[in-house]
């Protein structure tokens, strides 16, 4: 009778570590399957070919490259590890290309020709080759320096492709249906005098008395993230300089080696020392070059309520 029951008892504790590993490796078993979708949910990029004219400018903003007016001819973004690959309309040869963006940046040129660019058998792209000397806008928190640029021949025709890496700041769902953008901008283009006081007082900048082309407020989740101030053209950088070194404070005015920043301006240190937020840049356009006045966390001053007022938007964010 012992016997019988010792082999009963062992007869259930081996019942017991079957059930037990066949649970542990279905657990494993799970854990390997989540890693292997993860990774392929992170890594696949689902393409569009088809965008909405506001889809359009999303894609551009998203790189920098808010005064490109190119159509898009088709994008590849990933939701999980943020790669973004938008592709330009066709040219019909790469001095075109190069013709075309030098109207908003003198120093573009080609540069090597790529050789580590991934290939699948059936891509036809040819010719593949960097393209440097882009001016992306700084007002992206530094992200400017993961984006490249390449152009490719395929079919006949030349295309500009763009590569960001941590492109964030899009809303898209999984398949890649539809763009939206986190950020909210409202833009203003006409000023009273006192408007005007109002922005370079936020900036700071009460000395400065220049007109004001256009401004942009900025905002995520009903929080105010950047002011952007443009000023009037000037004929040149230098007359630029020229105009900032007039100021107290700016005899050291100058303009960056490496970038288009302006640096060493006398920012009214009073605001809470939110002059350590703003930050100033210079481009061309249409033939003038403007100063752009950055701030970040524009609602910090306290000015919020004015700003507001200047753009029209209510306490629910919208305008």
């Amino acid at each position: 009778m012992i016997y019988t029951n010792r082999q009963r008892l062992k007869k259930i504790i081996r019942s017991v570590l079957v059930v037990i590993l066949c649970l542990y490796f279905a657990y494993l078993g799970l854990i390997f399957f989540g890693i292997v979708r993860y990774a392929y949910r992170s890594t696949k990029l689902h393409e569009k070919t088809s965008f909405t004219d506001q889809e359009t400018k999303i894609l551009w903003s998203e790189l920098g490259l808010d005064y490109i007016d190119l159509d898009i001819s088709k994008a590849y973004y990933n939701i999980y590890s943020h790669r973004l690959f938008v592709v330009s309309e066709g040219f019909d040869n790469i001095d075109a290309e190069i013709e075309y963006l030098k109207q908003f940046n003198e120093d573009v040129h080609i540069g090597d020709m790529v050789k580590n660019e991934n290939k699948t058998d059936d891509d036809k792209r040819n010719n593949i080759q960097e393209i440097l000397g882009i001016r992306y806008n700084t007002d992206i928190d530094n992200e400017n320096k993961s984006i490249v640029c390449i152009t490719y021949e395929e079919n006949g025709k030349y295309y500009l492709r763009f590569y960001k890496s941590g492109a964030a700041m899009i809303e898209a769902d999984e398949d890649f249906t539809y763009i939206k953008s986190r950020i909210k901008t409202y833009e203003k283009t006409t000023f009273t005098d006192q408007e005007k006081k109002n922005l370079w007082s936020e900036l700071g900048l009460e000395y400065i008395d220049l007109d004001i082309s256009k401004a942009n407020y900025r905002s995520s989740q009903n929080r105010v993230e950047k002011l952007f101030v443009i000023s009037e053209g000037f004929d040149s950088i230098d007359a630029e300089l020229e105009y900032l070194k007039q100021f107290k404070g700016n005899e050291n005015v100058c303009q960056g080696q490496e970038n288009h920043k302006i640096y060493n301006i006398s920012y009214n240190t009073f605001i809470d020392h939110s002059n350590l937020l703003i930050e100033c840049t210079t481009y061309k356009e249409n033939g003038k070059y403007y100063l752009k006045f950055i701030k970040n966390e524009a609602e910090h001053s306290g000015n919020n309520t004015i700003l507001y007022e200047m753009f029209g938007i209510d306490d629910s964010g919208k305008q």
